[in-house]
């Protein structure tokens, strides 16, 4: 009786796992079927912001559904566990009752085996329950790719409808062009800073050339004349060494106010300059070591590309890279003059008008700076062709090292 009962209960319990395990299978097909409208409504509604917001919902509301199917398939394995192990109590509790002589002579032998079974067996699922979190979370990133390549994709038209590049180069490294931004917004800020000194040096100049005229049409002769007494004066003293005369007369002690005044303003002159240097050298050590940066990324003749670049290229043109595009090009029409008008200022700077204190330096000093400059101009004039002006810096970098 006991055993009619427990395999009554053995069937009404396959007969469950059979239901369960078709409900689960539905379940499947109908979460595969929901992946794929949405791979298909993806695909032909990519560029909509209005239909990016429903797919955010979309997406958490599958998410939700991925999770509570999870905890079910859960529920499910553990009632097939539970099923599993009540198999097992019946066939070892039937083959004790069938075979009591074969398992009293070879028990431990056939024990062992039965263990090591059910270890594989539990290895076994586990393994299974790992790859198929695998598999899901494999899926999640690709999906995550997807989104971001799109927006690469994206930037990457805009940015060549706003630089106005040629259509035969569709593809632009946003990394490196963000670095030559900063670059120039540095350069351009010390541009401004030297801009500034110069002009308040100027205007003082200016100020001590009108006094310094007036003065001359009154006393012109006199001066002279003090000039010189006061300079043989000052050598005698100084060779005699008697330094109470220079406090004697009122005339000499003028002479030397005036003359610590314009050491003073000399200094000052002279420590700015100074200082704008450093921060010329700093911008410039900046930008060798970029390039120090990119010529160790070189590998077989060819850099290594960023991150954006790699999507990029994997991405296949589509239909929908066709319609941005045209809508590229209806944007760089619009934009094409700017970018005209900055290039031709850029082109006219002539850095030479700005008297800065590049030739009080040393000669190879000079000469990296005035090759600093010229890569920035070769920058600004080869900015469509970047194949030009990466062979102009590689140049200009092996001139430098040497």
């Amino acid at each position: 009786m006991d055993n009619t009962a427990l395999e009554r209960k053995l069937n009404s319990k396959t007969a469950a796992l059979t239901v369960l395990s078709e409900e689960l299978e539905k379940c499947r097909i109908e979460r595969d079927n929901l992946k794929i409208i949405l791979e298909n409504k993806m695909l032909h509604n990519t560029y909509n912001r209005n239909y990016q917001l429903n797919y955010d919902k979309l997406v958490n509301q599958l998410r939700e559904e991925n999770k509570i199917l999870r905890l079910e398939a859960e529920d499910i394995r553990q009632k097939l566990q539970d099923a599993q192990g009540d198999n097992q109590v019946l066939r070892t509790g039937g083959f004790v009752k069938d075979c009591i002589n074969t398992i009293l002579t070879s028990s431990d032998g056939k024990e062992e085996l039965v263990k090591n079974l059910e270890i594989i067996h539990s290895k076994y699922q586990q393994l299974k329950l790992d790859f198929g979190l695998l598999l899901d979370d494999k899926q999640e990133l690709i999906t995550e790719r997807d989104g971001v390549r799109s927006k690469i994709r994206r930037l990457n038209y805009q940015l060549a409808a706003s630089l106005n590049a040629n259509k035969n180069q569709c593809i632009l490294d946003i990394d490196s062009i963000l670095l030559e931004n900063k670059y120039l917004n540095e350069r351009l800020q010390l541009e401004i800073a030297e801009k500034e000194m110069l002009r308040k040096t100027n205007s003082l100049y200016q100020n001590t050339s009108k006094t310094n005229d007036d003065l001359s049409l009154l006393s012109a002769n006199n001066s002279i004349t003090r000039k010189v007494l006061a300079c043989k004066q000052m050598q005698q003293i100084l060779e005699t060494g008697n330094l109470q005369a220079l406090f004697s007369n009122s005339t000499t002690l003028a002479d030397l106010r005036k003359l610590c005044q314009t050491l003073f303003e000399a200094l000052q002159d002279k420590n700015i300059a100074l200082n704008h240097q450093k921060k010329t050298n700093k911008v410039l050590a900046k930008r060798l070591e970029d390039l120090e940066n990119k010529l160790k990324t070189i590998n077989h003749g060819e850099a290594i590309m960023s991150p954006s670049l790699v999507l990029l290229n994997e991405c296949s043109n589509t239909s929908d890279e066709t319609d941005i595009e045209t809508s590229s090009i209806d944007e760089s029409n619009t934009n094409c003059l700017i970018y005209k008008e900055d290039e031709s200022i850029i082109k006219n700077i002539n850095f030479d008008k700005y008297p800065n204190e590049m030739n009080t330096l040393p000669k190879n000093l000079q000469q990296l700076v005035s090759e600093a400059m010229q890569t920035i101009t070769i920058d600004s004039s080869n900015h469509s062709n970047p194949s030009t002006s990466t062979k102009a810096c590689l140049s200009s970098t092996s001139d430098i090292n040497i």
